[in-house]
């Protein structure tokens, strides 16, 4: 297996069904085999080398031949085959060609039709391997936006995820704005004149988390342990900025409005577009303690890292510098259990050293 530690992902398409085959590659590799989809026949097999997790997917073909099946596919880059006799390139449109221009082209104007999902695939991959949407693809992938709403929101949400997560994330949001993604998906007023001040904004956050993630307090492992859904706290707090464009955090698109939350993701984008909008931002005294600073962290929202990297990204009065922010991190991680600084004290310490019955008096004496 350790040729392959430079690929993670395989797929593997054969004439009839590959189940027997795809059992008999998990027994083999000492794999775990499960089902993508069992009416069509898709099952995967995720193999853990030493070098790291391996995928291997198995599909019969969805037409009469390989040929035709790879024209069904999305992309030319995407329709390539290797015979594993003789390792033969099957390559029936040109994807290697267009590989090697660094072009990505659609097999034919139908796919986008066929899955409007595939404009956002498209970007995706664009962006992640530096390639040009080719004219035409462009012209198709505009003529299917208004298809998008006819997608599942877990589908659309599961691609901007990786989208907002890519470094940079730049690319992959002016190919978004090139093909009206943006506007279709987050309102039409941050699709013209706004886009160019929320991309300042996203590209000041990556700036700041880029500072912090050299810090020990603010690790990726960190923030990414507070979001949801397969969203990165960089992808969140992308979101959170293209949503924070208008004020009230919401836009005149249905298919944004719709996008499927975990109630987590949806606590962290509501706690950053309050901070977006300036509200209820404590100010964080010089001659605060550990605990006052740790107070202040939590007030920020579920995910104080995730807050502080917006604060600091925003500017303004209320954001802290780089040291301040490791400091409140620091204080807050030592104080603070699941997420909460506990009291100095409870209910009970009152009614047993002052004989307090419970009562309006004694949550008076609790809060102050």
């Amino acid at each position: 297996m350790g040729m392959l530690a430079t690929w993670s992902d395989f797929d593997f398409a054969t004439p009839d069904d590959p189940t027997p085959l795809a059992k008999a590659f998990a027994a083999k590799t000492a794999g775990r085999w499960f089902w993508l989809d069992q009416p069509r026949c898709q099952s995967r097999v995720i193999v853990k080398t030493a070098e790291g997790t391996l995928g291997f997917d198995f599909a019969p073909f969805r037409a009469d031949d390989l040929h035709t099946d790879l024209r069904l596919r999305d992309f030319t880059v995407n329709a390539i085959a290797l015979s594993l006799h003789g390792g033969t390139l099957i390559d029936p449109l040109g994807g290697q060609g267009d590989l090697e221009k660094s072009i990505l082209r659609i097999c034919s104007p139908e796919v986008v039709d066929d899955d409007p999902l595939r404009i956002l695939r498209g970007v995706r991959q664009a962006a992640a391997f530096g390639l040009t949407l080719e004219g035409l693809t462009q012209k198709a992938m505009r003529a299917a936006l208004p298809s998008l709403s006819r997608v599942a929101s877990e589908r659309i949400r599961h691609e901007l995820a990786q989208i907002f997560a890519g470094t940079p994330v730049e690319p992959g949001l002016r190919l978004m704005m090139e093909i009206g993604l943006v506007g279709s998906l987050f309102g039409e007023a941050i699709g013209t004149a706004g886009f160019e001040t929320v991309l300042q904004q996203v590209v000041r956050l990556e700036e700041v988390q880029l500072q912090l993630s050299q810090q020990p307090e603010f690790c990726s492992a960190t923030i990414d342990a507070c979001v949801d859904d397969g969203f990165s706290g960089k992808a969140l707090l992308t979101l959170a900025a293209l949503l924070g464009f208008d004020a009230s955090g919401s836009c005149d698109s249905p298919v944004a409005s719709a996008l499927p939350m975990s109630r987590k993701n949806r606590s962290i984008i509501d706690s950053l577009l309050s901070l977006h909008r300036g509200e209820g931002i404590p100010a964080l005294s010089e001659n605060s303690g550990a605990r006052g600073r740790a107070l202040w962290a939590e007030a920020l929202g579920p995910c104080p890292q995730l807050a502080l990297v917006f604060l600091i990204a925003l500017g303004g009065r209320f954001a802290p510098d780089i040291n301040s922010a490791c400091q409140v991190i620091r204080d807050y991680s030592t104080l603070a259990c699941d997420g909460r600084v506990p009291d100095l004290v409870e209910g009970r310490w009152f009614s047993d050293q002052l004989g307090l019955p419970p009562g309006p008096l004694l949550g008076k004496l609790l809060k102050q």
